[in-house]
């Protein structure tokens, strides 16, 4: 934890979840190829604070479900982000989530991220997890700095990254982060 080999975040497109049949994940339609970003945000050091994987299911702790609830606000509270999959694992988060505009309001001050982009989703994403966590005494920080990102430029690629994040659960046995 702290190493300087831990991702760090990068600034990328704007960023989209329904129970899947299979109890795989959550999944919501999508905006088309090149809006579609897959998200990951590790938990901090790694550490299994969201839940547990039993079987083909991610069973999500109390913070789980704090991750879960804030990821439903956060993404309903932005009329321009539309989610397309989710999954809390044991000890990340991932969505894939599309932007309905391609538009964007420039910013000139320094520090500030740009309104309506994946960068102010996950940031306010992740400060409403951590206060909510912090409010009723649980462990923090919760997460490790910055996200991972991944742009999808065709259907091909959204509906794998939404197959890879509704599965992620069954292949958890095989995590080399686990």
């Amino acid at each position: 934890c702290g190493s300087p080999d831990v991702p760090r975040r990068r600034t990328g497109p704007p960023a989209g979840a329904t129970t899947d049949p299979a109890g795989r994940g959550r999944r919501r339609p999508c905006p088309g190829p090149g809006n579609a970003v897959r998200h990951t945000a590790p938990g901090r050091c790694r550490l299994h604070r969201f839940g547990v994987v039993h079987g083909d299911e991610a069973l999500v702790s109390r913070l789980g479900k704090v991750v879960q609830e804030e990821w439903e606000r956060s993404s309903s509270m932005r009329s321009e982000v539309r989610c397309a999959a989710d999954v809390v694992m044991p000890n990340h988060f991932h969505a894939v989530v599309g932007i309905l505009s391609e538009e964007t309001i420039h910013v000139d001050v320094a520090f500030q991220r740009e309104p309506a982009s994946l960068a102010s989703l996950v940031a306010g994403f992740k400060a409403a997890v951590t206060s909510r966590a912090k409010a009723v005494g649980m462990p923090i920080p919760v997460w490790q700095r910055g996200y991972h990102e991944q742009k999808l430029r065709s259907d091909e690629a959204k509906d794998a990254a939404i197959e890879y994040v509704l599965t992620n659960p069954s292949k958890w046995s095989h995590d080399s982060y686990r």
